[in-house]
Protein backbone atom coordinates (compact mmCIF):
# COMPACT_ATOMS: atom_id res chain seq x y z
CA UNK A 1 0.00 0.00 0.00
CA UNK A 2 2.78 2.44 0.70
CA UNK A 3 4.46 1.45 -2.42
CA UNK A 4 1.25 2.53 -4.41
CA UNK A 5 0.30 5.88 -2.28
CA UNK A 6 3.93 6.76 -3.51
CA UNK A 7 3.24 6.42 -6.94
CA UNK A 8 -0.24 7.65 -6.49
CA UNK A 9 -3.40 6.77 -8.71
CA UNK A 10 -3.18 3.27 -10.36
CA UNK A 11 -5.68 2.73 -13.11
CA UNK A 12 -7.71 -0.88 -12.37
CA UNK A 13 -7.80 -1.34 -15.81
CA UNK A 14 -3.93 -1.45 -16.44
CA UNK A 15 -3.28 -2.53 -12.96
CA UNK A 16 -5.11 -5.78 -14.08
CA UNK A 17 -3.84 -6.07 -17.08
CA UNK A 18 -0.95 -6.07 -15.20
CA UNK A 19 -1.39 -9.04 -12.67
CA UNK A 20 -2.43 -10.98 -16.12
CA UNK A 21 0.31 -10.57 -17.56
CA UNK A 22 2.45 -11.29 -14.36
CA UNK A 23 -0.04 -14.91 -13.74
CA UNK A 24 1.16 -15.48 -17.45
CA UNK A 25 4.77 -15.16 -17.10
CA UNK A 26 4.88 -17.06 -13.71
CA UNK A 27 3.37 -19.85 -15.56
CA UNK A 28 6.60 -20.90 -17.04
CA UNK A 29 6.31 -21.75 -20.38
CA UNK A 30 6.87 -20.03 -23.85
CA UNK A 31 3.35 -19.50 -24.79
CA UNK A 32 3.00 -17.76 -21.21
CA UNK A 33 5.75 -15.43 -22.04
CA UNK A 34 5.07 -14.25 -25.67
CA UNK A 35 1.13 -13.43 -23.99
CA UNK A 36 2.33 -12.10 -20.55
CA UNK A 37 4.66 -9.35 -22.85
CA UNK A 38 1.29 -8.25 -24.90
CA UNK A 39 -0.43 -7.83 -21.65
CA UNK A 40 2.37 -5.83 -19.95
CA UNK A 41 1.90 -3.47 -23.25
CA UNK A 42 -1.65 -3.19 -23.05
CA UNK A 43 -1.09 -2.14 -19.39
CA UNK A 44 1.15 0.59 -20.15
CA UNK A 45 -0.94 1.72 -23.51
CA UNK A 46 -3.64 2.14 -20.73
CA UNK A 47 -1.30 3.39 -17.98
CA UNK A 48 1.98 4.85 -18.95
CA UNK A 49 3.54 5.36 -15.94
CA UNK A 50 2.59 2.21 -14.39
CA UNK A 51 5.99 1.00 -12.84
CA UNK A 52 5.30 -2.32 -12.04
CA UNK A 53 3.93 -2.89 -15.78
CA UNK A 54 7.62 -1.31 -16.97
CA UNK A 55 9.16 -3.80 -14.81
CA UNK A 56 7.03 -6.71 -15.79
CA UNK A 57 7.92 -5.63 -19.45
CA UNK A 58 11.36 -5.70 -18.72
CA UNK A 59 11.19 -9.32 -17.31
CA UNK A 60 9.59 -10.45 -20.48
CA UNK A 61 12.04 -8.77 -23.15
CA UNK A 62 14.44 -10.14 -20.97
CA UNK A 63 13.37 -13.92 -21.49
CA UNK A 64 12.43 -13.50 -24.85
CA UNK A 65 16.42 -12.57 -25.63
CA UNK A 66 17.31 -15.64 -22.90
CA UNK A 67 15.15 -17.83 -25.02
CA UNK A 68 15.80 -16.70 -28.33
CA UNK A 69 12.34 -16.13 -28.98
CA UNK A 70 13.33 -12.75 -30.14
CA UNK A 71 16.57 -11.58 -31.41
CA UNK A 72 18.38 -10.93 -27.97
CA UNK A 73 20.25 -7.49 -29.67
CA UNK A 74 16.98 -6.01 -29.83
CA UNK A 75 15.36 -7.59 -26.54
CA UNK A 76 18.16 -6.97 -24.30
CA UNK A 77 18.34 -3.06 -24.98
CA UNK A 78 14.60 -3.19 -24.75
CA UNK A 79 14.60 -4.99 -21.43
CA UNK A 80 17.27 -2.54 -19.80
CA UNK A 81 14.98 0.50 -20.87
CA UNK A 82 11.93 -0.89 -19.81
CA UNK A 83 14.07 -1.71 -15.82
CA UNK A 84 15.35 2.14 -16.10
CA UNK A 85 12.05 3.42 -16.90
CA UNK A 86 10.39 1.48 -13.92
CA UNK A 87 13.07 2.49 -11.18
CA UNK A 88 12.59 6.07 -12.15
CA UNK A 89 8.92 5.59 -11.35
CA UNK A 90 9.45 3.55 -8.67
CA UNK A 91 13.37 2.73 -7.34
CA UNK A 92 11.67 0.03 -4.96
CA UNK A 93 10.57 -2.26 -7.63
CA UNK A 94 12.66 -5.41 -7.15
CA UNK A 95 11.57 -7.25 -10.55
CA UNK A 96 13.23 -4.28 -12.50
CA UNK A 97 16.73 -4.45 -10.19
CA UNK A 98 16.02 -8.40 -10.79
CA UNK A 99 16.00 -7.95 -14.39
CA UNK A 100 18.80 -5.53 -14.56
CA UNK A 101 21.12 -7.58 -12.43
CA UNK A 102 20.29 -10.79 -15.13
CA UNK A 103 21.21 -8.76 -17.94
CA UNK A 104 24.91 -7.49 -16.05
CA UNK A 105 25.15 -11.43 -15.56
CA UNK A 106 24.28 -13.30 -18.57
CA UNK A 107 24.65 -10.29 -21.42
CA UNK A 108 27.28 -7.73 -19.37
CA UNK A 109 29.46 -10.87 -18.00
CA UNK A 110 29.77 -7.92 -15.30
CA UNK A 111 29.84 -10.00 -12.08
CA UNK A 112 30.22 -7.52 -9.71
CA UNK A 113 26.90 -5.47 -10.89
CA UNK A 114 25.24 -8.53 -11.20
CA UNK A 115 25.77 -9.14 -7.58
CA UNK A 116 25.19 -6.04 -6.41
CA UNK A 117 21.84 -5.60 -8.40
CA UNK A 118 20.18 -8.75 -7.17
CA UNK A 119 21.23 -8.33 -4.42
CA UNK A 120 19.34 -5.42 -3.77
CA UNK A 121 16.16 -6.90 -5.11
CA UNK A 122 16.54 -9.57 -2.58
CA UNK A 123 16.65 -6.60 0.26
CA UNK A 124 13.37 -5.03 -1.71
CA UNK A 125 11.54 -8.45 -1.74
CA UNK A 126 13.35 -11.39 0.03
CA UNK A 127 10.08 -13.82 -1.30
CA UNK A 128 10.46 -13.55 -4.82
CA UNK A 129 11.16 -16.62 -6.56
CA UNK A 130 12.34 -15.13 -9.98
CA UNK A 131 15.30 -12.84 -7.60
CA UNK A 132 16.25 -15.84 -5.92
CA UNK A 133 16.92 -17.98 -8.82
CA UNK A 134 19.49 -15.15 -10.20
CA UNK A 135 21.17 -15.24 -7.53
CA UNK A 136 21.61 -18.70 -7.43
CA UNK A 137 22.69 -18.61 -11.15
CA UNK A 138 24.75 -16.06 -9.95
CA UNK A 139 26.60 -18.10 -7.42
CA UNK A 140 26.69 -21.05 -9.28
CA UNK A 141 28.44 -18.98 -12.01
CA UNK A 142 30.99 -17.97 -9.33
CA UNK A 143 31.60 -21.82 -8.32
CA UNK A 144 29.39 -21.65 -5.14
CA UNK A 145 27.14 -24.61 -6.07
CA UNK A 146 25.81 -25.34 -2.86
CA UNK A 147 24.97 -21.29 -1.90
CA UNK A 148 23.02 -22.08 -5.13
CA UNK A 149 20.99 -24.65 -4.11
CA UNK A 150 19.95 -22.98 -1.00
CA UNK A 151 18.85 -20.16 -2.39
CA UNK A 152 16.35 -22.25 -4.94
CA UNK A 153 15.15 -24.07 -1.87
CA UNK A 154 14.55 -20.81 -0.11
CA UNK A 155 12.48 -19.60 -3.25
CA UNK A 156 10.48 -22.63 -3.25
CA UNK A 157 9.97 -22.39 0.76
CA UNK A 158 7.70 -19.08 -0.53
CA UNK A 159 6.33 -20.50 -3.84
CA UNK A 160 5.73 -24.60 -2.71
CA UNK A 161 3.46 -24.97 -5.72
CA UNK A 162 5.41 -22.73 -8.32
CA UNK A 163 6.34 -24.20 -11.56
CA UNK A 164 9.20 -21.94 -11.62
CA UNK A 165 9.91 -22.77 -8.21
CA UNK A 166 9.95 -26.28 -8.55
CA UNK A 167 12.05 -26.09 -11.94
CA UNK A 168 14.55 -24.55 -10.09
CA UNK A 169 15.32 -26.58 -7.33
CA UNK A 170 15.27 -30.02 -9.39
CA UNK A 171 17.35 -27.99 -12.39
CA UNK A 172 20.04 -26.35 -9.66
CA UNK A 173 20.05 -29.93 -7.60
CA UNK A 174 20.95 -31.85 -10.83
CA UNK A 175 23.58 -29.19 -11.99
CA UNK A 176 24.88 -29.47 -8.55
CA UNK A 177 25.31 -33.43 -8.94
CA UNK A 178 22.16 -34.36 -6.55
CA UNK A 179 21.18 -36.70 -8.99
CA UNK A 180 19.11 -39.09 -6.70
CA UNK A 181 17.34 -36.01 -4.92
CA UNK A 182 16.53 -34.17 -8.13
CA UNK A 183 14.74 -37.56 -9.54
CA UNK A 184 12.71 -37.27 -6.24
CA UNK A 185 12.78 -33.77 -6.63
CA UNK A 186 11.04 -34.07 -10.18
CA UNK A 187 8.70 -36.89 -9.36
CA UNK A 188 6.99 -34.92 -6.43
CA UNK A 189 6.35 -31.85 -8.55
CA UNK A 190 4.53 -34.13 -11.24
CA UNK A 191 2.81 -35.32 -8.40
CA UNK A 192 1.91 -32.19 -7.28
CA UNK A 193 0.73 -31.53 -10.56
CA UNK A 194 3.31 -29.62 -11.93
CA UNK A 195 3.85 -29.80 -15.87
CA UNK A 196 6.58 -28.55 -17.58
CA UNK A 197 8.55 -30.10 -20.33
CA UNK A 198 11.72 -28.93 -18.98
CA UNK A 199 11.40 -30.44 -15.80
CA UNK A 200 11.11 -33.15 -17.24
CA UNK A 201 14.48 -32.87 -19.12
CA UNK A 202 16.16 -32.08 -16.23
CA UNK A 203 14.78 -35.89 -14.51
CA UNK A 204 16.08 -37.35 -17.68
CA UNK A 205 19.34 -36.07 -17.49
CA UNK A 206 19.45 -37.08 -13.52
CA UNK A 207 19.24 -40.18 -14.61
CA UNK A 208 21.09 -40.36 -17.26
CA UNK A 209 24.38 -38.93 -15.46
CA UNK A 210 23.95 -41.61 -12.68
CA UNK A 211 23.81 -44.24 -15.63
CA UNK A 212 19.84 -44.97 -15.47
CA UNK A 213 20.26 -44.49 -19.68
CA UNK A 214 16.73 -46.19 -19.83
CA UNK A 215 15.24 -44.64 -17.26
CA UNK A 216 15.96 -41.52 -18.63
CA UNK A 217 14.91 -42.43 -22.22
CA UNK A 218 11.77 -43.88 -20.87
CA UNK A 219 10.90 -40.02 -19.28
CA UNK A 220 11.80 -38.25 -22.42
CA UNK A 221 9.44 -40.60 -24.43
CA UNK A 222 7.14 -39.70 -22.18
CA UNK A 223 7.54 -35.64 -21.86
CA UNK A 224 8.10 -35.57 -25.60
CA UNK A 225 6.37 -38.53 -27.59
CA UNK A 226 7.53 -41.73 -29.22
CA UNK A 227 7.48 -39.69 -32.72
CA UNK A 228 9.61 -36.82 -31.16
CA UNK A 229 12.73 -36.65 -33.25
CA UNK A 230 15.26 -36.02 -30.22
CA UNK A 231 14.20 -39.54 -29.09
CA UNK A 232 14.10 -41.06 -32.30
CA UNK A 233 17.57 -39.71 -32.57
CA UNK A 234 18.65 -40.70 -29.24
CA UNK A 235 17.57 -44.13 -28.93
CA UNK A 236 18.97 -45.02 -32.29
CA UNK A 237 22.35 -43.74 -31.51
CA UNK A 238 21.76 -45.85 -27.95
CA UNK A 239 21.14 -48.99 -29.65
CA UNK A 240 23.87 -48.60 -32.23
CA UNK A 241 26.21 -47.20 -29.78
CA UNK A 242 25.34 -47.10 -26.56
CA UNK A 243 25.36 -43.48 -24.41
CA UNK A 244 28.12 -42.11 -26.10
CA UNK A 245 26.67 -43.42 -29.80
CA UNK A 246 23.20 -41.29 -28.22
CA UNK A 247 24.92 -37.85 -27.42
CA UNK A 248 27.06 -37.95 -30.76
CA UNK A 249 23.61 -38.53 -33.04
CA UNK A 250 21.54 -35.91 -30.50
CA UNK A 251 24.68 -33.54 -30.99
CA UNK A 252 24.68 -34.53 -35.08
CA UNK A 253 21.23 -33.91 -35.98
CA UNK A 254 21.44 -30.99 -34.68
CA UNK A 255 24.50 -29.75 -36.69
CA UNK A 256 23.15 -30.95 -39.92
CA UNK A 257 19.13 -29.68 -39.69
CA UNK A 258 20.41 -25.67 -38.61
CA UNK A 259 17.13 -23.60 -37.94
CA UNK A 260 17.03 -20.10 -36.85
CA UNK A 261 16.93 -21.27 -33.51
CA UNK A 262 19.74 -23.62 -33.22
CA UNK A 263 21.87 -23.37 -30.18
CA UNK A 264 25.68 -24.18 -30.74
CA UNK A 265 25.67 -24.32 -27.26
CA UNK A 266 23.39 -27.73 -26.97
CA UNK A 267 25.34 -29.18 -30.37
CA UNK A 268 28.49 -28.23 -27.70
CA UNK A 269 27.14 -29.88 -24.98
CA UNK A 270 26.41 -33.66 -26.62
CA UNK A 271 29.42 -33.56 -28.21
CA UNK A 272 31.10 -33.05 -24.76
CA UNK A 273 29.40 -36.04 -23.62
CA UNK A 274 30.06 -38.16 -26.19
CA UNK A 275 33.69 -37.47 -25.81
CA UNK A 276 34.13 -35.31 -28.78
CA UNK A 277 36.38 -33.08 -27.47
CA UNK A 278 37.02 -31.40 -30.65
CA UNK A 279 33.78 -30.63 -32.06
CA UNK A 280 32.84 -29.86 -28.58
CA UNK A 281 35.27 -26.89 -28.27
CA UNK A 282 34.21 -25.91 -32.02
CA UNK A 283 30.96 -25.09 -31.06
CA UNK A 284 31.77 -23.64 -27.69
CA UNK A 285 33.64 -21.68 -29.66
CA UNK A 286 30.22 -20.26 -31.92
CA UNK A 287 28.27 -19.99 -28.77
CA UNK A 288 30.79 -17.73 -27.22
CA UNK A 289 31.13 -15.60 -30.70
CA UNK A 290 26.90 -15.24 -30.23
CA UNK A 291 27.21 -14.87 -26.85
CA UNK A 292 24.42 -17.38 -26.07
CA UNK A 293 24.02 -16.44 -22.56
CA UNK A 294 23.51 -19.89 -21.57
CA UNK A 295 27.19 -20.38 -22.18
CA UNK A 296 28.01 -19.47 -18.78
CA UNK A 297 26.07 -22.79 -17.41
CA UNK A 298 29.23 -24.63 -18.86
CA UNK A 299 30.77 -24.59 -15.24
CA UNK A 300 27.80 -26.43 -13.48
CA UNK A 301 26.80 -28.68 -16.67
CA UNK A 302 27.90 -32.19 -15.94
CA UNK A 303 28.21 -32.77 -19.60
CA UNK A 304 30.91 -31.17 -19.87
CA UNK A 305 33.11 -32.84 -17.10
CA UNK A 306 34.55 -34.67 -19.34
CA UNK A 307 36.32 -31.75 -21.02
CA UNK A 308 37.64 -29.76 -17.85
CA UNK A 309 41.22 -31.16 -16.96
CA UNK A 310 41.53 -29.82 -21.31
CA UNK A 311 43.75 -26.80 -21.43
CA UNK A 312 41.36 -24.97 -24.00
CA UNK A 313 38.40 -25.44 -21.12
CA UNK A 314 40.29 -23.00 -18.94
CA UNK A 315 41.18 -20.59 -21.79
CA UNK A 316 37.53 -20.49 -22.65
CA UNK A 317 36.73 -19.70 -18.96
CA UNK A 318 39.46 -16.83 -19.16
CA UNK A 319 38.01 -15.16 -22.05
CA UNK A 320 34.34 -15.28 -20.96
CA UNK A 321 35.69 -14.05 -17.35
CA UNK A 322 34.63 -16.43 -14.97
CA UNK A 323 36.70 -16.94 -12.04
CA UNK A 324 38.78 -20.13 -11.56
CA UNK A 325 39.47 -22.62 -8.48
CA UNK A 326 42.92 -22.13 -7.50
Amino acid sequence: QERLSQQGTVDPIAFELYLRGRHLFNRGDLEGFRKSLELFQQALEQDPDLAAAHAGLSGAYFVHGFFRLAPASEMIPMARAAAERALELDPSQEAAHATLGAIALYFDWDWETARRKIELALELNPTDVMTHHGYADYLAVMGDCEGSVEHVLEARRHDPLGVWANLFVVGHLTGCRYYERAVQEGQRAVELGIEAPILQEFVGRALWYQGHYDQALTVWRETYGDDSPLVRVLQQGYDEGGPEGAMRARAEALAASPTPRTDPLDIATHFAAAGEDDLAFEWLDRALEQRIPQVLHIVINPYFDSIRDDPRYGELLDRIGIPQPN
